[in-house]
């Protein structure tokens, strides 16, 4: 894997709602927004990482932190990714779907991290996808 990283991190501008704001549906234009913007950036990303997209699918671990101004609970945390990890799965190769490994699936989804911040820094959310498994994963904040 000459040139190769074996991990790519990106950011995105802002952080997907919490569920209980937003009523995620995969038609909510809400949710559709933060796909296409997270299946937009993994496209760029994939490339400077020098990742081929004519691989077959394998294993990815994914962490995800959020930098937001008010945190939300623990499973509305998690589950605001859903949007982020529809579009890193969205033909591009960064994953290959997000369907979590514990059932078969071929991402790991690392544990979900919020670092709140003053309100006078823009808020973002940080994606990290590895090739390989992690040996360690240092903490968010």
């Amino acid at each position: 894997m000459t040139g190769v990283r074996t991990s790519v991190t990106f950011e995105l501008q802002g952080v997907p709602l919490s569920p209980n704001r937003s009523r995620w549906a995969r038609e909510d234009p809400v949710f559709i927004a933060w796909r296409d913007k997270a299946a937009f950036e993994c496209r760029g990303a994939r490339a400077k990482a020098g990742w081929r997209t004519d691989e077959e699918p394998a294993p990815r671990w994914v962490r995800i932190v959020q930098y937001r101004h008010r945190p939300i609970d623990v499973d509305h945390k998690v589950t605001s990714c859903t949007p982020l990890l529809n579009g890193m799965a969205l033909g591009n190769g960064l994953i290959y779907d997000d369907t979590d490994a514990s059932v078969g699936g071929l991402c790991h989804l690392l544990p979900v991290d919020q670092v709140r911040i003053p309100t006078t820094e823009r808020e973002r959310t940080v994606i990290t996808v590895w090739l390989v498994q992690p040996e360690e994963v240092p903490h968010a904040g």
